[in-house]
């Protein structure tokens, strides 16, 4: 693992894990040791100020892989999502508080059962052709036109 500074953050280096051969296997933002960044708690996320690390080892955190190379996402307890880009925190998201009501009769998980509905089959599509008509090669516009069948 090798770490750089990073003059304009002085609380952040610049960590890349690399493997044989100097692939790089992960790269991302990283706490510097010393930094007068205040501890991440639920409720009190700073954005682009706490790390990946910072959050992620908050009780009940759990690390989320979007499945994006430098995106990755930390779900908290009561519903707060963390959003970090190559380990920097860009977005918090707090659930919306919802008025507490009584299910629908049939409602399950909170989603009503739909209808059944009728459709009319499926016309298969007429078939059809084109002739395409060039009005100007040097423009390169084009008429398409049906053609009579």
């Amino acid at each position: 693992m090798r770490r750089w500074p990073l003059p304009l953050w002085p609380h952040l280096f610049w960590e890349v894990l690399s493997g044989p051969g100097g692939s790089v296997l992960h790269e991302h933002l990283a706490r510097a040791p010393g930094s007068g960044v205040p501890a991440a708690s639920p409720g009190r996320l700073l954005v682009w100020e706490h790390v990946l690390d910072d959050v992620v080892g908050l009780p009940g955190a759990v690390a989320v892989d979007p499945g994006v190379v430098p995106r990755w996402e930390v779900r908290l307890p009561g519903g707060e999502r963390a959003v970090f880009v190559w380990g920097l925190l860009q977005q918090v998201h707090r659930p919306r508080p919802e008025a507490r009501r009584e299910p629908a009769s049939g409602e399950v998980d909170g989603v009503l059962p739909q209808p059944a509905t009728r459709r009319a089959p499926l016309k298969p599509p007429r078939e059809s052709t084109f002739e395409i008509f060039t009005t100007s090669p040097e423009v390169g516009a084009c008429t398409i036109l049906p053609s009579p069948m």
